[in-house]
């Protein structure tokens, strides 16, 4: 809503200037409330971090090319960069001494399928996000701030849903919670997917509505799931390792969206591709439930 009501009286950059106020906030509030805790010795991982910016780098050129015509060969270039960097990337932790992301901690499958999960769910998150921008302003005609405010419900929902899921998730298998969420935002995304041009407003919101409810119940079990499935002297990389999927998983979805309309794909199918990603993200969470169950028991 902050976003239509910025882009209703100001030009798109602007937009950016919004996260100046936010970030600090976030640094006084994080320097107020992170515990201090001494250096660890070792030194940080640099040569995986740069092989890690240039594999990423060269992926997501290559998905902006496709969105813009690149040549094939220029396009096959950033793609062969960034598989050349992957493979480096994976090397590199395998010798280094504090590797940026240890490879042993997707050993617990419990923690590998969590991650597959958010990945997959934040693809169709972003996917979504950019295509019902389109498709609410192009195909519907609404102006950026009633787009704005149709989009309101989705993050109210999951800012009243996700407290309370959490504390659900300390008495019932976070799995299985993270899997109803899912099937929630899935059947609100398919719902979206079929939304007529000339649906009325609260045909829109109600799908809205029930996409957050899903996402808000889905999301904070699934972050108890990866964070309580690593020791506690790899928090600090299974922290980083949710948050790089999370962002890597939006940026997909957008780019996605941007490959699908330059090859002529009408703008409300490629929520579609929203809905499968998410699918997929129920398939890993639902396969999650039967271990995190014994793990519960166990602990009993």
């Amino acid at each position: 809503a902050i976003g239509g009501a910025v882009l209703s009286i100001a030009d798109w950059p602007w937009l950016f200037a919004l996260h100046l106020p936010l970030g600090v906030v976030a640094v006084v509030f994080a320097w107020k409330a992170l515990p201090r805790e001494s250096g660890r010795r070792g030194s940080f991982d640099l040569a995986g971090a740069l092989l890690s910016v240039t594999m990423l780098s060269g992926f997501f050129l290559a998905m902006d090319g496709i969105g813009h015509g690149m040549p094939a060969g220029q396009l096959a270039a950033w793609l062969g960069l960034a598989v050349v960097a992957a493979l480096l990337f994976l090397r590199r932790q395998r010798r280094a001494t504090y590797p940026l992301m240890p490879l042993a901690i997707f050993a617990e499958r419990r923690f590998s399928l969590a991650l597959a999960a958010q990945g997959f769910s934040f693809v169709g998150q972003g996917l979504a996000f950019v295509a019902l921008t389109f498709l609410f302003q192009q195909e519907m005609g609404f102006t950026p701030l009633e787009t704005a405010w149709l989009f309101t419900p989705w993050p109210l929902a999951i800012m009243l849903v996700g407290p309370q899921a959490g504390r659900l998730a300390d008495r019932i298998n976070p799995s299985l919670l993270s899997s109803i969420g899912l099937a929630l935002l899935l059947l609100g995304l398919a719902s979206l997917a079929w939304l007529d041009a000339e649906a009325r407003v609260v045909d829109v919101l109600w799908r809205m509505l029930l996409c957050g409810i899903g996402f808000g119940l889905f999301q904070p079990p699934n972050n108890r799931e990866l964070m309580s499935t690593v020791p506690r002297e790899r928090s600090a990389n299974a922290s980083g390792i949710m948050s790089t999927s999370r962002t890597v998983g939006q940026s997909l979805g957008v780019a996605l969206v941007g490959a699908f309309l330059a090859t002529g794909v009408p703008v409300q199918s490629t929520l579609w591709f929203g809905v499968l990603a998410t699918l997929l993200a129920l398939v890993a969470s639902l396969t999650r439930v039967p271990l995190a169950a014994a793990a519960q028991v166990k602990s009993q």
